[in-house]
């Protein structure tokens, strides 16, 4: 068992107030301190990470070096005008922050993208 559970801020109580009824401060304080990598910025990705977002998760870092493009603008994450040099986890992170105050979520420097180029099906 940990120590006492550190209050939370009047806004952050206000944010979670309902994942606080359900799980208590000491359960959203260990999210506060949990950090979540995700692989590829598609759809079910994307999805993933709005929901990680939401509840709370310290830190998401999203990894996807493809560049930004028209084929992207399905993904609610990848707003119709980013700039097209940016990346799809720029683009992702972005959105994605401003969802969330209290969660810090970065854009990770990888090799990785979400489209697949290795000729398989």
């Amino acid at each position: 068992m940990t120590g006492p559970a550190k209050p939370l801020s009047d806004d952050q109580a206000a944010v979670y107030d309902r994942q606080l009824r359900v799980w208590g401060v000491e359960v959203q304080n260990r999210l506060s301190s949990s950090r979540v990598l995700i692989i590829g910025g598609n759809g079910l990705a994307a999805e993933v990470a709005k929901n990680i977002v939401l509840a709370g998760v310290g830190h998401v870092g999203i990894a996807d070096s493809t560049p930004c493009s028209q084929a992207h603008f399905g993904n609610f994450l990848v707003p119709a005008d980013a700039p097209p040099e940016s990346t799809v986890a720029e683009a992702c992170a972005r959105t994605l922050q401003g969802m969330n105050p209290f969660v810090e979520v970065a854009a990770e420097d990888c090799c990785c993208s979400s489209s697949r180029n290795d000729g398989g099906g």
